[in-house]
């Protein structure tokens, strides 16, 4: 698995298969410059949360059992994919380590903060990529994003204990 979805030329670009990165839910990104369309809606976080949140109140546990052919998945991955275009192009103009990994905490956690619950989703979640993403930060002496993603690892542990 890839260590973010920065560019071929960020920081951290040798730990990461030149051509993809794997992020959750299995969707592979194909890593070069994203553009986000002038007309293309702007969403927040929250309104990306809220488009998966149906499925997983719907008793769906794992990113990987929803039906791509259902409309409102579609619907649902169209907002996820127009918000991390946007986001990964914020991360990228601001052109730090640190702001590379909070776009990567960010995208990794969003079926997480949905409400997917299954456990070896979580587990990989926790302790793959933000396991990962946390190694990132500390040997680039980030100690506050390094905090924040060991704060979002316990957060998901305690909802193996749940």
């Amino acid at each position: 698995l890839g260590k973010g979805l920065g560019n071929n030329n960020s920081w951290y670009s040798c730990l990461v298969p030149a051509t993809q990165t794997r992020i959750p839910s299995g969707i592979i990104y194909f890593m070069g410059e994203t553009k986000a369309t002038p007309e293309a809606s702007q969403y927040n976080r929250e309104q990306v949360i809220e488009a998966f949140r149906e499925f997983s109140s719907g008793g769906i546990a794992h990113p990987d059992d929803l039906d791509m052919s259902d409309p409102q998945v579609a619907e649902a991955y169209k907002i996820l994919d127009t918000w991390t275009a946007q986001e990964q192009n914020l991360a990228k103009k601001k052109g730090s380590a640190e702001a590379e990994l909070e776009f990567d905490l960010s995208r990794s956690t969003i079926f997480v903060d949905a409400g997917f619950s299954d456990k070896d989703y979580l587990d990989e979640v926790a302790n793959d990529w933000l396991v990962q993403y946390l190694d990132i930060a500390e040997t680039a002496g980030l100690a506050q994003i390094a905090k924040k993603i060991q704060t979002k690892m316990d957060e998901i542990d305690a909802k193996f204990k749940s």
